[in-house]
């Protein structure tokens, strides 16, 4: 959304992209993570190296109060509606998540621990996933790209 990360870098700092934006799905034993932009060709190796960024920063410091504090209550209000309302979207996604590392004991406990999450739990987090070993990329390219998906991969994890 017009909050995240993503859209102040890619958007409003750098202007090279309309559309940013991530989200995320998880299963028991695997999770996606899908960072979507609308670029123009040019733009490609810029912005997958300031997504690249992005997501390093996560790993390597600890988000700030008021960002954990925003993201926290964003995601104990979609659990909240999404029970009250068993709703398949958002809801689905973040039990999804909190399924595969802790144990859901019900929509209060559930909340509890999203507004319990830290700074560092979630910088643990990134360290563990955000890492090349862990992480397959998937690109859908204009024809007449010029740079090769392996450079883009490296690119998006080295910079």
């Amino acid at each position: 959304g017009s909050s995240s990360r993503l859209f102040r870098s890619v958007r409003e700092r750098h202007g090279l992209a309309y559309v940013v934006g991530a989200y995320f799905g998880a299963e028991k034993d695997h999770g996606t993570i899908v960072i979507s932009a609308s670029v123009s060709p040019d733009s490609i190796e810029k912005v997958l190296a300031l997504c690249g960024h992005e997501l390093r920063e996560l790993a390597r410091k600890p988000v700030g109060q008021q960002e954990l504090s925003f993201q926290r209550e964003k995601f104990a209000s979609i659990a909240i509606l999404g029970n009250e309302a068993n709703c398949e979207g958002e809801y689905n996604i973040l039990k999804g998540c909190l399924e595969n590392h802790m144990k859901i004991e019900g929509i209060d406990a559930e909340v509890e621990r999203i507004r319990s999450t830290s700074a560092s739990d979630l910088q643990s987090l990134a360290t563990e996933i955000f890492r090349p070993e862990n992480c397959s990329l998937v690109l859908s390219l204009p024809r007449n790209c010029k740079v090769s998906p392996e450079k883009l991969r490296e690119v998006l994890f080295n910079g």
